[in-house]
């Protein structure tokens, strides 16, 4: 059984609300932006996240547990007059749930760093990427409203974008170092092993209405605004629940390390694989460990990842996967 989820977002800078400035066209083309849905890294779970891909172990599925995820923005202009995403789960056990308010508070103050060196201190819990820096380092999220209630499929996130600026603008000038909005999906207890999907609709199934978009400005002529709907590139994310008997990422050998024998493994069954065709006396789930990077072949690339893996835990740290991998 599938899902849908709404997220709805009105993104009206003053210029555009009060006409005091021309505007030049923006976004004519949807290759221009894109919304990408990321697992996020979290303090409770230590999941393995890359790209936009997260690794579950069988025994948390079994629980049930929850995954930290965001929608980024992509794009080099922040003119955003109105979003409208729409969301797909392929399972009736992965359901969206307890979104964030970008006007929730933290009891304390917390320091985030920007992408030219310099840093912020706000208590607001969920920096936004649609907000602003002013002179002084205050944080402002410059938006008027939001209702964030993601608690049962089909509702939806409201975002009024206002504030004095005469546009909006990307926190940091960059536009995925902070999330547009971020959510918790819940895995259900039980959910079976397995990759499943959380997408973006594109197109509504009775091919008229457009489920996802975005309201670019084209142009401006005598105080009146003009708009174009826009169907962005649109990223969706996978969820991978790992089988009971799964061995460790890495763990060619399966003797509960990942260290250089494992990546001599993969070499080994690199070479057979070049010549022969064959992975040798790999078992399957010696396979899925030694695809470190899940691209679905085993290769030197893949010994590589691990030897820096190896290399980095003999060092005495806590090497993270998704950061070694590229």
């Amino acid at each position: 059984m599938k899902g849908v989820f709404r997220i709805t977002a009105a993104l009206l800078g003053s210029a555009m609300l009060l006409g005091a400035m021309p505007v030049q066209a923006v976004y004519e083309s949807p290759e221009e932006i894109a919304f990408s849905l990321r697992p996020m890294a979290d303090s409770t779970h230590a999941y393995e996240i890359i790209g936009n891909r997260v690794t579950i172990p069988y025994e948390d599925a079994a629980a049930g547990t929850d995954v930290h995820f965001g929608i980024f923005i992509e794009a080099e202009e922040a003119e955003l007059a109105f979003i409208r995403l729409e969301l797909l789960s392929d399972s009736s056990s992965i359901t969206l749930h307890d979104a964030a308010d970008i006007y929730e508070k933290s009891e304390e103050a917390q320091t985030y760093a920007l992408p030219d060196g310099t840093s912020f201190t706000t208590q607001y819990a969920h920096p936004y990427c649609l907000a602003k820096c002013n002179s002084f380092g205050d944080y402002l999220p410059s938006a008027m409203t939001m209702n964030a209630n993601l608690e049962t499929p089909g509702t939806g996130i409201f975002v009024w974008q206002g504030g004095t600026e005469n546009t909006t603008s990307f926190l940091g000038g960059v536009s995925d170092y902070f999330s547009f909005v971020e959510f918790d999906v819940n895995i259900a207890p039980g959910t079976a092993p397995g990759t499943y999907h959380l997408d973006f609709l594109a197109e509504a199934e009775d091919g008229k209405s457009k489920p996802s978009y975005i309201t670019s400005i084209l142009e401006k002529e005598d105080n009146k605004i003009g708009y174009s709907d826009l169907v962005p590139t649109l990223k969706g994310a996978e969820i991978v629940v790992q089988a009971e008997d799964a061995q460790l990422r890495g763990d060619v050998n399966n003797d509960g390390k990942v260290n250089a024998s494992d990546a001599a493994d993969v070499l080994c069954a690199a070479a057979m694989y070049g010549a022969t065709g064959s992975y040798g006396s790999l078992t399957d789930p010696q396979l899925a460990a030694a695809d470190v990077d899940e691209n679905d072949v085993v290769n030197a690339s893949d010994g590589a990842y691990i030897l820096q893996y190896a290399a980095s835990k003999g060092a005495g740290n806590d090497p993270e996967w998704g950061k070694l991998i590229k």
